[in-house]
């Protein structure tokens, strides 16, 4: 599955078909091992195809319902899916075991952003960080769901927690339990530091702060010159500051 993520274009796309096919392989040969169903959907999930990886996630908690790790993956994907109310509820079942708990207050402030119930995230996102400070993708989280609600300060003061951070604590962070298939969360610190950039542009923006939102979006598109996220407020910024 891991090796679905390697490669550009062409080369992608053969990653993604050998990752299937040696998932579906491992599930025709142990159909009763509940981890042949799991790496499967995650090679679909990888490929963007939800309703597919979706679904044999459910196999797969039919085998293993208590595998916490399971309903987390299942909660992620239904809400990239639009799936809210599903990915709530797996969100709550592995809540309920002790294994998924750490992770699961995460996954939950990011539903409730994702529907717009914008104190509640807050609230989740406090929480967590109370329990686990050094979970870094909580602070964007939680900044995100302060710009949403205009919040501007408060998401400034949040992002620039993050970037006071050195490169060292952020590649080490612990959002993902520490290691995910055997190898590190692939939330390592570049990526965290180009969302808090973008992030921190976007709430200078909300203060009329243009020349900071300049900057802050240009590091965040140094950073990760394909996340179109972060080019579309810079030319927002750049255009009503030159105006």
């Amino acid at each position: 599955c891991m090796q679905a993520r390697q490669g550009a274009g062409d080369d992608a796309i053969a990653s993604f078909e050998r990752a299937i096919a040696l998932a579906g392989e491992g599930r025709r040969l142990e159909p009763w091992n509940g981890a042949s169903c799991y790496l499967l959907g995650k090679a679909y999930g990888k490929k963007l195809l939800y309703e597919r990886a979706i679904a044999l996630y459910r196999e797969a908690l039919v085998l293993e319902p208590d595998n916490a790790r399971i309903h987390m993956t299942l909660a992620a994907d239904c809400l990239k899916h639009g799936s809210y109310r599903e990915s709530l509820e797996a969100y709550r079942a592995a809540y309920r075991l002790t294994a998924g708990r750490d992770r699961a207050s995460l996954t939950l402030a990011e539903c409730q952003l994702s529907r717009g119930e914008l104190d509640k995230a807050i609230q989740t996102g406090l929480g967590r960080l109370r329990s686990a400070p050094t979970c870094y993708k909580t602070y964007l989280t939680l900044s995100q769901a302060y710009l949403a609600k205009g919040s501007h300060q408060e998401a400034i003061g949040v992002c620039q927690q993050i970037l006071a951070l050195s490169p060292e604590e952020l590649d080490s962070h612990s959002c993902l339990g520490g290691s995910y298939f055997g190898r590190r969360s692939c939330f390592k610190g570049d990526w965290l530091r180009s969302q808090a950039h973008a992030c921190l542009g976007s709430a200078f923006i909300g203060l009329a702060r243009w020349n900071e939102a300049i900057a802050s979006l240009r590091k965040a598109v140094d950073q990760e010159p394909r996340d179109a996220r972060s080019w579309r407020p810079l030319w927002i910024a750049s255009c009503t500051h030159a105006s």
